[in-house]
């Protein structure tokens, strides 16, 4: 007998994919991706074919012996005589299928990984981009995995790759307006992503269950110029913060003085509220000088 796991490797049977890649519209957030009701059952199981009957009978001791094969859980086989797709099987353990002119192609149902490498990709506003992703996806129709495609292992990587590329190119790496940004709307750019690759994957039987941002970075060539950058905007947010309060805590001190029945002259309440200020916003320690006549 056989022994069938989902990582035997399958023969080049099946037809070749077209180099042509479709065209990448981003579908709405929400759309809901390929279920296991998308699975096409339309063949089961099919008579086999007259030679395999007929050598089935002639040797039938062989057959006998020679025909049980073991299926592991989470496999699925897809078994063909003479070329001819004759059985989907699934049913884990020992199953029997006459052994002339047959092939088994097992095709594992278990959630496989996908580890995307570096790239580098232009942002929304042209910046240079290092990012790495992660896809994680089951095969829920075999007979498309293994039939319509050729290796739907690679297929579903290039596809993922040319999804990356266009997705990440339409957000910037960070935005201080409303728009969405790769760097704060993680989960929104996750979305998008696995939303968008699972319509390329469809006609591969493949269920796009994640598909996730793992490394974000500018790219070398840049880095440093971007964090002086972002060391400028965060200084000078900083700085508004610090004379915003500045002028509210030399008001109220004006205030309170009035308030405490204090006079005190426009003139000095001009230069008090000078020197509040220059105290405030200073980024050095304050050291009081008197005057004296």
């Amino acid at each position: 007998g056989n022994h069938i796991d989902g990582h035997t490797p399958f023969s080049n049977m099946a037809a070749q994919v077209q180099d042509t890649q479709p065209t990448v519209d981003a579908p709405p957030y929400g759309q809901p991706l390929m279920s296991d009701h998308d699975r096409d059952d339309s063949v089961q199981i099919r008579t086999p074919s007259i030679i395999a009957t007929v050598l089935t009978w002639a040797c039938l001791p062989v057959t006998g012996v020679c025909s049980w094969f073991v299926i592991d859980a989470k496999t699925e086989v897809i078994a063909l005589q003479y070329g001819r797709l004759v059985a989907e099987m699934k049913e884990p353990g020992w199953n029997f299928l006459p052994c002339w002119g047959r092939q088994l192609i097992p095709v594992s149902t278990a959630q496989q990984s996908i580890n995307l490498p570096d790239i580098k990709v232009a942002d929304y506003n042209g910046n240079p981009v290092v990012v790495s992703a992660v896809v994680q996806m089951t095969i829920i129709d075999p007979k498309k995995a293994v039939l319509d495609i050729e290796d739907y292992y690679q297929f579903v990587r290039l596809q993922a790759v040319v999804v990356l590329r266009q997705v990440v190119a339409q957000y910037p790496y960070e935005s201080d307006s409303a728009h969405l940004s790769l760097r704060s709307n993680i989960t929104n750019i996750n979305t998008h992503l696995a939303t968008t690759l699972q319509t390329l994957v469809q006609a591969a039987g493949c269920r796009i269950d994640a598909f996730r941002l793992d490394e974000l970075s500018y790219a070398p060539e840049i880095a440093n110029v971007m964090l002086r950058k972002q060391a400028a905007q965060a200084m000078v947010q900083a700085r508004k913060l610090i004379v915003e309060s500045a002028v509210g805590i030399s008001c109220d001190a004006v205030a309170q003085l009035e308030q405490s029945g204090v006079a005190v002259s426009e003139e000095e309440k001009g230069e008090l509220v000078t020197k509040m200020m220059a105290v405030i916003c200073s980024g050095k320690d304050v050291i009081p000088t008197l005057s004296i006549n």
